[in-house]
């Protein structure tokens, strides 16, 4: 079990579950959570909901279509959409975050016992896990993979020696769900999972491991027709050799905002600090390390290669490296600290506990201080038509502690409050997520969103009825164009409304002449 409830825990466990309990609420401290992403998936999953709703929102099914494929990212999406038939929007959203930090958390407690049990306290460490930059970025999907990850290969490493056809059934299933979830996390997980086993075998046993193995076979279906339907050339890395490395060891990809910079720095000398002990341990001990050792050891090794190795892009997806990161430390973390006396565990926790409450204290700080941001924000879109469709120009997303611009898709908030079309939806734009626009709506997401200022307002204007511009430049070119072809209905600085001139009523016809 990932969270057992039994009266004999030891009193770090405990501790484990109420500083996990504690980690729910920087997301209940704010209206709204700031993530960059975060606000456009809660969007897409609400007119899942209402797709068919036709006498309410006539528009979804005008405008948008289900992606009736297989292809990943799913889970968040019915999730949030399930939770938001019985509680409001932003309440969902919140709920749903709370379930991926429980879930996290618990599925580290799990991996970090797999070898040892002695050895969970390192789940400890995973409190700076949770605050990273995917969960910043809003990658809800891949946050809740990593969970699944950590999950299946602790099960796996169990099971390896018993792989009835229960626990197939078992790890078949949080594969699958897994892969609803996100490709990445799934592949992972699969060649964890062999090399392990694979590293683990006696010659003996070889059949039946190989029998194992081929019981997870069909898990490998899906991602590679996935990887095959999505076609395209891998795109290469754009950062240096130098400034991939730094980010690594620095960990950088567990920092999600600029508050957590010195306990990010702290982190990655923990883990230096419990490797070099493990390696003194076992060069001390003069033993020949166990398949375990080699095998944890060996995945830990290759997946940081693999970050170093791998494409930027791949399959339309993007930011591959960033996800990459996470995986040889999340699998490095059974194999550390073997043999460490009880008084050094106590203080290992002690000192990581004193970390993860120093960190919670650094995220409420900032959430509280973006939300404070977004109000501004918020409030320029109140004299926005609920039922029409609206785009959003932003000249600048970024503010307060948030490394992500925060403000990205927040205008999807007050879109599913009113009932707006965003035109700047760019989930909806590609074919790996549950909705997407149809074919005939056809315009460029990206150019609105990376390229606001080159945007032309007299083809929007054929598309749509509002335009919201965030810190435009006074006296620029766009909004020299946008006064030619619309309305400024709103001018509450930073934030400025415009909307499309109404198109003049028809003239009656004639009064009919009696003859």
């Amino acid at each position: 079990m990932i969270w057992p409830l039994r009266p004999g825990w030891p009193w770090y466990q405990w501790l484990f579950l109420a500083l996990a309990l504690a980690y729910v609420t920087p997301f209940w401290v704010v209206r709204f959570v700031p993530t960059v992403d975060g606000p456009c998936h809660l969007y897409n999953a609400w007119m899942l909901l209402h797709l068919h709703d036709a006498a309410r929102y006539p528009w979804i099914g005008r405008y948008f279509e289900v992606v009736a494929r297989p292809v990943p990212n799913w889970l968040t999406h019915l999730l949030l959409a399930g939770l938001m038939g019985l509680v409001p929007p932003l309440v969902s959203e919140k709920l749903l975050l709370s379930g991926y930090v429980l879930l996290l958390l618990g599925g580290l407690w799990y991996l970090a016992g797999a070898v040892d049990a002695e050895r969970r306290w390192l789940a400890f460490l995973g409190f700076l896990f949770v605050f990273s930059l995917p969960l910043q970025f809003g990658f809800y999907n891949f946050c809740f993979s990593l969970a699944l990850f950590a999950i299946a290969v602790g099960y796996a490493w169990r099971r390896r020696d018993d792989l009835d056809l229960g626990a197939a059934v078992k790890l078949n299933l949080l594969l699958w769900l897994c892969y609803f979830a996100h490709v990445v996390s799934t592949v992972m997980a699969l060649c964890a999972i062999t090399v392990l086993w694979l590293a683990t075998t006696q010659r003996a046993k070889l059949r039946r491991r190989l029998l194992s193995l081929a019981a997870l076979a069909p898990q490998a279906v899906l991602p590679v027709w996935f990887v095959a339907a999505q076609g395209g050339s891998p795109s290469l890395a754009s950062s240096a050799p130098a400034s991939l490395l730094a980010d690594f060891v620095r960990l950088a990809v567990f920092v999600g905002l600029e508050a957590q910079a010195r306990l990010g720095a702290l982190l990655a000398l923990a883990f230096a600090l419990l490797l070099a002990l493990s390696i003194a341990y076992r060069l001390r001990r003069r033993q020949r390390s166990a398949a375990a050792d080699l095998g944890f050891l060996a995945l830990a090794a290759g997946f940081a290669a693999l970050y170093f190795l791998a494409p930027e892009g791949m399959a339309g997806g993007t930011l591959i490296k960033l996800r990459l990161a996470a995986y040889p430390w999340l699998i490095l973390i059974p194999w550390l600290a073997p043999g460490l006396p009880g008084g050094a565990r106590a203080a290992g926790v002690g000192v990581l506990a004193a970390l993860a409450v120093l960190n919670l204290t650094c995220v409420i700080r900032c959430y509280r201080e973006v939300d404070r941001l977004q109000r501004p924000f918020v409030g320029g879109l109140e004299a926005a038509a609920g039922g029409s469709v609206i785009v959003p120009l932003l000249f600048d997303r970024y503010g307060g502690c948030s490394r992500g611009g925060y403000l990205g898709h927040t205008l999807d908030y007050v879109a599913i409050d009113k009932g707006l079309v965003d035109w700047g939806d760019y989930e909806a734009m590609t074919n790996y997520f549950p909705l997407r626009f149809k074919a005939f709506a056809g315009h460029d997401t990206y150019q609105i969103e990376a390229a606001p200022g080159d945007v032309e307002p007299r083809e929007l204007k054929r598309q749509v009825d509002y335009v919201y511009c965030w810190k435009m430049p006074r006296g620029s070119p766009i909004e020299r164009r946008l006064r030619r072809n619309f309305i400024l209905v709103a001018d509450p600085a930073p934030p400025r409304l415009y909307r499309r001139p109404r198109r003049p009523a028809p003239p009656p016809p004639p009064p009919a002449v009696s003859r």
